[in-house]
Order: C-alpha cells, then structure tokens, then sequence
C-alpha cells in the first residue's frame, strides 16, 4: 500500500504540525491528522485500495461546511457465504462501533454489554467480532462499492446507504442521481422484514462547492423525492442517517452538547426513526469524555443507533486497548 502526504502549513497561532506518513487514516478537517484553527493543510493521498480517503472544509465560524469521515474505498469480493461475518444478533441495543482496516480488533470491546452492533463504511465486515451485529452499507452506486451488493446484504436485517452523497469528498451525489440508485440498488434489497436507510448525510450547512445542498437541505430533498415515487413502492426509507462532527474553533463542551442535540432534533423531526453511526466532538480526549457523558444517555432515548468516531489508536483506543475515552463511551 503506497500513501504519500504533501503538507502545506500556515500558521495564525502557535501550532505544531505533525503527519505521518503510514497506514490508511481518518483525516477529517479539524482533528485526528486533519486541520488545526489557523493552520491550513493540503493533503494528498496516492493509494492503493484505499480505504480512508477524505477531504473536509469548514466556514469561517470555525463550523463544518463538509465533513469527511473515514471511508472505504476498498475492492470488495463475494464470498461463498455472502459476506456475512460478524451478522450474528449482538442485542438490540444502540450503542455501536464505527471501524476499518486500521481498528484494532473490536474483542477488545466484548465485556461492554452496551456496545451491540458495527459498521465500517463498507458492505464486508472484515475484522468485525461474531458477538457484534454487522450493518453493511453501500458506499457510494459507483464500482467496486456497488460490485456483488446483493451478496453482501444479503442475510442481514438492517443496511446503511450512501456515504455523505452531500459532500463531495465522500460519496458525491446530486438527489436525483441518489433517488435512482437507491431505487435501482436499496430498494431490492428490502424484503422479508429487511429495514434500510436513506442516504447517511453529513451536518454540514448551505451548499457545497458543486452547488449541492448539504446536511439537512440534501436530507429533506431526498425524502421528498423518493416520496413521490413511493406510491408504487419504488423508493422507502425505513430510517435515517445523520453525522456530526462539532466546531473547529474552541467551542465549549455546553455548546457542542446543545448544537448536537439540536441536530438530532431536526434528525427526529423529519418523522423517521434515526440512526447516527458517525459523530464526535472535536477536541481533548478529556473535553470528549465530558461530551459523551452528556449525550450518550439523552440519545439512548431518542435514537435507534449511533456509533462514536471510532475504535482507533489515538481516539477509542491506545496500543489495541481500549483507552479512558473508549471506556467512557462504551458505558456512559
């Protein structure tokens, strides 16, 4: 696997830059290898198979206007079994890990009760632990995400879409395009009591740079259309999706507590149950903690599912272990 980085770096405040050049990553502007308040880093990854590409942006509050999560890009292959590794029941519960290549393995989390499902941004588990129920999702309906779909969904209840359609850095679809594949690639797949969910989008606000709708605005646009079409049964959301990420410029633990709540809200208004199988404050492991300790009990409450970002050395884990911060989460 070849990564490079080329950094460029601009500094406002006192900050050091650090990246390493080393196996595939989550880079999402703000944080983990991303961009620091004041510091502006061009990243540029040459990959093969990759499975973390990213690119973010944020407006000049310091909130994001774009949010790239780690995400497959991976070449994904049919198995004899459909893929199915890890789709055992782990429980119903909400709480669930959000993984790829780079996690250590999720046994390490096999003592928290809490903790039922996972999901990797991809449609094969990989490394996912048997106890954990895994949610496939379909990446994007470009090749290799789309290629042996139906085999890898197949046997599991529930199934995740497109990978923030509302950034262009992740999935990048216009709504109508989304609609069809959905249609075309989701939709089948909805049989015998299988629940899938519309497309995940991200918190990001106004347009992005093609022009697109994003956060919220893609989200309402893509249930209203897929409404039309649903008087023949063409095109149904069982749930929705919803990432958020917190503000990149200082903001206190009270304000990203009452931003992410209000996000959730406007999640929970459209009428659909919600999942949130990516979020995360931005900010101290110490800051974090104080976080979770806020949110995971109140989303207990008003959401089916949701996964923190995620079970990785320097964020839920240290050395294959699960850290303090991971600790937290997966008992708050």
């Amino acid at each position: 696997m070849l990564v490079t980085y080329q950094t460029t770096c601009v500094y406002i405040l006192s900050f050091f830059c650090t990246l390493i050049a080393s196996a595939p990553r989550p880079q999402r502007g703000g944080v983990y290898g991303g961009n620091f308040p004041g510091e502006t880093v061009v990243v540029t990854t040459i990959v093969e198979n990759p499975s973390t590409p990213s690119s973010a942006s944020f407006n000049s509050n310091g909130n994001p206007t774009s949010v790239a999560p780690s995400s497959p890009s991976s070449t994904s292959t049919s198995s004899s079994d459909g893929g199915n590794i890890g789709s055992s029941t782990g429980g119903s519960g909400p709480k669930g890990l959000a993984y790829n290549s780079s996690s250590p393995s999720l046994d390490i989390f096999d003592g928290y009760d809490s903790v039922t499902w996972a999901h990797n941004w991809n449609s094969d588990p990989a490394s996912a632990a048997s106890r954990f129920t895994f949610v496939p999702t379909l990446w994007s309906d470009q090749s290799p995400h789309s290629d042996n779909w139906a085999s890898f969904a197949s046997g599991h209840a529930e199934l995740l879409s497109f990978n923030e359609p509302d950034n262009i850095g992740q999935a990048n679809m216009r709504v109508d395009d989304a609609v069809t594949a959905y249609t075309n690639l989701m939709m089948p797949q909805r049989v015998n009591g299988v629940r899938i969910g519309a497309p995940s989008v991200s918190n990001g606000v106004g347009n992005n740079e093609a022009g697109i709708p994003m956060g919220m605005g893609w989200l309402n646009d893509f249930l209203g259309k897929c409404n039309e079409e649903a008087s023949g049964g063409k095109c149904v959301a069982d749930f929705v999706a919803v990432h958020w990420y917190g503000c990149t410029n200082g903001c206190s633990v009270d304000d990203d507590v009452t931003a992410f709540k209000d996000f959730i809200g406007q999640a929970t208004g459209t009428g659909y149950p919600v999942w949130v199988p990516e979020f995360q404050r931005i900010g101290s492991p110490e800051t974090q903690k104080d976080f979770l300790n806020q949110v995971a009990g109140w989303l207990d409450g008003q959401v089916e599912k949701y996964a923190y970002f995620m079970v990785l050395d320097g964020i839920l884990t240290d050395g294959g272990q699960v850290n303090d911060l991971g600790n937290t989460y997966a008992t708050a």
